[in-house]
């Protein structure tokens, strides 16, 4: 029996698992993804060398490509040895050498793009606008640490590497004592001497700014300042594990206006999006939750009916059900309580479909015996009317001095059948009464 009703719902269990498979495949494939992401910003990545021959002096630092693999950019202060006759080179993690001349020099945006004397056959950059990443978003540095006395052989100069912080404290900060015109971002990923001009990237692989320095403080030195001469002079040493990037709303006016290519996103991530990337088995979870829920659904909606009744089957043996029958011969005809001595001689109460407790306690009946008759129990007895059988049922509830039909007392805690026109009275025949059918 079993086995049939598992091959009847064979391709609802089939579709369910296949839906649970998948979505767990793709939680697992979702760090890979983030992955690829970055690492196709890491591809995009390339050192810049600034060359000076008379003194053989040689500068680094760091830039990412843009505009169809024609242009990199990076930073104003890294191909400063323009001003000196330099040479500015582009060399790439394969170990490519291009020249590049300068399409693009702002000191005090601390911005510079260079235009490759070929293609340098890697991919854009894509972008994203400041209005996209919010305080506390992860990011990452990209670039080239370490400067020219560091490196021991020319494979080290394409080893591109990454450090990850978070975005801290606010966007848009200035007065920063950088550059001339600020617009930064402020994060404690590490930014090293060689990093400037680099990208940084946020979790998407979307390049949010253009890396600048640490944050750098003035600080008295007691070694004698090299420009003066004096005894003691001062030095810009790093203050804090604070970097700055220029935010990447600074560089797009500039491209636009030299008409090179690029890609940008405008709008922040969704909700779902960001929560694929940092907790793919969370979401997974609850999709499977919502997807089981669904197929439960249909399942029940398309036998609804099969449903119900066993529903009302398994109600019925729980709860039993009590109500009245709508042919019954007295269905039309009201019960009476009639009043014969005591407190309430000469009224009547109607007691059709309600069951009357008699006794001294105003919060638990119905008719209340004066708190004098101490005598009377606080709970005497109860009545109640069967429509059904066109009888009354009287119970007595444990009292001291009893309750009595036809002078004789009834057991307590046990119904006793009255029909009408049968007397009744509590402890005696002060408070007497009898029940009737009109």
């Amino acid at each position: 029996m079993i086995h049939k009703k598992l091959k009847k719902y064979k391709h609802w269990i089939k579709n369910t698992l296949y839906i649970i498979l998948g979505l767990f495949v793709f939680s697992i494939f979702s760090p890979i993804y983030a992955g690829t992401a970055q690492e196709k910003a890491l591809q995009s990545t390339v050192r810049v060398l600034c060359v000076i021959k008379k003194d053989q002096s040689l500068g680094m630092g760091s830039g990412f490509v843009v505009g169809h693999s024609g242009y990199v950019v990076t930073n104003s202060h890294v191909i400063s040895c323009i001003n000196e006759g330099g040479k500015v080179l582009v060399y790439l993690q394969s170990g490519s050498v291009y020249e590049s001349t300068v399409s693009l020099n702002q000191p005090h945006k601390d911005l510079a793009i260079l235009k490759i004397a070929g293609t340098l056959d890697l991919p854009d950059a894509k972008f994203a606008i400041s209005k996209t990443v919010a305080v506390g978003d992860d990011v990452w540095v990209a670039g080239f640490p370490g400067n020219a006395d560091n490196i021991a052989s020319n494979d080290e100069l394409g080893v591109v590497s990454l450090s990850k912080g978070l975005i801290i404290s606010a966007l848009g900060r200035d007065h920063v004592g950088i550059n001339t015109f600020e617009n930064f971002i402020q994060t404690d990923a590490a930014i090293n001497p060689g990093n400037s001009g680099g990208p940084l990237i946020d979790e998407f692989g979307r390049v949010i700014g253009v890396n600048v320095a640490k944050d750098m403080n003035w600080v008295i030195t007691i070694a004698p300042d090299s420009k003066t001469g004096e005894p003691i002079g001062k030095q810009r040493m790093s203050a804090s594990e604070i970097g700055w990037a220029i935010q990447i709303d600074e560089l797009l006016p500039e491209l636009d206006r030299l008409n090179i290519h690029y890609d940008v996103d405008v709008l922040p991530p969704n909700f779902i999006s960001r929560l694929w990337l940092r907790e793919p088995l969370l979401l997974v979870t609850l999709g499977i939750v919502i997807v089981i829920s669904i197929l439960l659904f249909q399942l029940l909606f398309r036998h609804k009916d099969r449903v119900i009744d066993e529903l009302g089957k398994y109600t019925k043996r729980i709860i039993p059900t009590y109500h009245k029958s709508p042919t019954s011969k007295h269905s039309n005809h009201k019960a009476m309580l009639y009043c014969l001595t005591g407190h309430y001689a000469g009224n009547e109460l109607e007691c059709t479909d309600i069951t009357v407790s008699i006794g001294r306690d105003p919060k638990i009946c119905q008719l209340v015996i004066p708190a004098t008759q101490s005598e009377i129990g606080r709970r005497h007895c109860t009545l109640s009317f069967d429509n059904v059988e066109g009888c009354f049922w009287l119970e007595d509830h444990w009292s001291t001095n009893g309750t009595f039909v036809n002078n004789q007392r009834i057991a307590a805690g046990q119904k006793k059948r009255l029909t009408k026109g049968t007397h009744f009275y509590l402890n005696n025949s002060e408070n007497e009464f009898s029940v009737g059918i009109i």
